[in-house]
């Protein structure tokens, strides 16, 4: 219950009995006939303090303790629960993997010894079993290697009792025989011989001593070993290895281009060697090309030989025949008769006098104007010699020409020099030039352009300019032949 006190003139005091708190107030002084809080009853003072909102002092307090107790009380339960997550997540953590640094590094040290040590052990074993192989391989294939008399080099015994050897691109044929270590020798039947082919194909009677070859269907694969054989009778067997490195150009007369290019030394003792691959089957022959010994594919030897074979003219007489004007077509000037294309050296159509260049006219009488006619007349059956007539320049000539005869094993062999002719030799033909795309190249020696002697002014001003203006023949000298080339422009 609230008490009014009476204090003194303009003061109103009261107490709070609940609390026992005693508030004083001091009202302004104020003007006469204002009213003073003394003059309020304390009813209406109590309801004007209520309807401001004001909760009186006690309520106030107690709200805003507890609100703090509350709010203390709900951190202190936050803190507890995380601590209890980061107590309990330590214990439950995932284990990581162990830090591999220092370990590592020693696990390299050891691997690149053990590493070296098995490589070297790896290659040994290796050299162990190629060498194993090669050996077997070589013993395998002995068989299949001989050797040709009388010029000593090797031969290869083919399926179907077929014998291959190399021989010189321009000899000339004669007796042959065949022989393989201490055995007899075997005499051959030639069955083709034809110049500018550096092989010749031959038969022979069954025999113990020999065994065909497994012909290889393709090139071996590149990087894969081959091994080169010999046989040995004139000269200790060879056996040499080699990894296959691909496929190259090569100057191997007028048929072959390409050889196996491999790590194989070659030498002429190595001339009519067999190259073979691991599964034993025979890949290439060795054989001497116009510059160099090489390796040349047994498929590829195979076709030229049976496209030269079809040449009657360069297997009978040593030539071949080209048409009398450029592939462009004739000038008016042009002969119209067939020319001699190519000329082997000492075969029928050189012996009889012939040049590279010249127009044949008529054969034993019998007026022939192309090629096939030709071809016909020097195939007849019965003619053992044939009467030319020819034209050179511009002069008519005679000659006598024979088929190819075949000479005893014991005939005196070819030269073994062949003097160049004279005329203009050629250091260097511009790759793309007229002269290059008819097929001239470096060291041919040129003997006649057109129908005139070959000279430095002569060949300089038709052949010196990088395109020609009118198409002209040549005739140029390689070792063994002539040649009639017509350059374009």
């Amino acid at each position: 219950m609230r008490s009014v006190l009476p204090t003194g003139v303009g003061e109103l005091s009261y107490r709070e009995p609940a609390l026992g708190l005693v508030a004083q107030h001091r009202p302004p002084a104020t003007a006469a006939g204002s009213v003073t809080s003394s003059m309020v009853p304390s009813s209406i003072v109590s309801r004007s303090r209520t309807n401001r909102g004001c909760p009186p002092a006690t309520a106030a307090g107690s709200v805003t303790l507890s609100s703090m107790q509350t709010r203390h009380r709900y951190v202190a339960i936050l803190a507890v629960v995380a601590l209890v997550i980061l107590v309990v997540g330590f214990f439950l953590r995932p284990t990581p993997p162990p830090t591999p640094t220092k370990r590592v590094s020693a696990e390299l040290t050891v691997t690149h010894a053990e590493l070296d040590n098995l490589r070297d052990l790896v290659q040994r074993n290796s050299l162990r079993n190629v060498a194993a192989d090669f050996s077997a391989l070589a013993d395998r294939v002995f068989s299949q290697v001989a050797t040709v008399r009388p010029w000593g080099s090797g031969a290869i015994v083919l399926p179907g009792g077929d014998i291959l050897a190399p021989k010189l691109m321009d000899r000339l044929p004669q007796t042959i025989a065949l022989t393989s270590g201490e055995g007899p020798p075997h005499p051959l039947a030639v069955t083709s011989w034809t110049p500018g082919v550096p092989f010749l194909s031959a038969t022979i009677q069954a025999s113990n001593d020999f065994s065909p070859a497994t012909l290889a269907r393709a090139f071996p694969i590149q990087g894969s070993w081959l091994l080169l054989v010999t046989d040995g009778v004139n000269r200790p067997a060879l056996v040499s290895p080699g990894v296959f490195s691909g496929i190259s150009d090569a100057q191997c007369g007028p048929f072959l281009h390409h050889q196996l290019q491999t790590t194989i030394p070659l030498t002429p003792a190595t001339i009519g060697a067999g190259v073979f691959d691991l599964s034993g089957s025979l890949q290439g022959i060795v054989a001497q090309c116009d510059d160099s010994i090489s390796i040349l594919g047994i498929g590829d030897i195979q076709r030229v030989l049976t496209d030269a074979n079809s040449a009657t003219l360069l297997v009978r007489y040593g030539m071949r025949l080209s048409p009398a004007a450029s592939p462009s077509g004739a000038t008016a000037n042009t002969p119209s008769n067939p020319l001699v294309g190519e000329l082997w050296t000492g075969w029928p159509a050189d012996a009889a006098g012939l040049q590279a260049g010249d127009a044949l006219l008529s054969i034993n009488g019998q007026n022939v104007a192309n090629i096939d006619q030709t071809v016909a007349a020097l195939s007849a059956q019965g003619s053992a010699s044939f009467r030319l007539r020819v034209r050179r320049a511009q002069r008519i000539l005679f000659a006598d020409m024979k088929s190819v005869q075949l000479a005893p094993a014991d005939a005196a062999p070819q030269s073994a020099l062949e003097l160049e002719p004279s005329g203009m030799r050629l250091l260097h033909v511009a790759p793309g030039s007229s002269a290059a795309a008819a097929g001239i190249r470096p060291d041919d020696i040129v003997l006649r352009v057109g129908d005139l002697p070959a000279t430095s002014e002569r060949v300089n001003s038709v052949l010196g300019s990088y395109r020609v203006s009118a198409p002209v023949s040549a005739v140029i000298w390689r070792p063994g032949r002539e040649l009639l080339v017509w350059i374009q422009p």
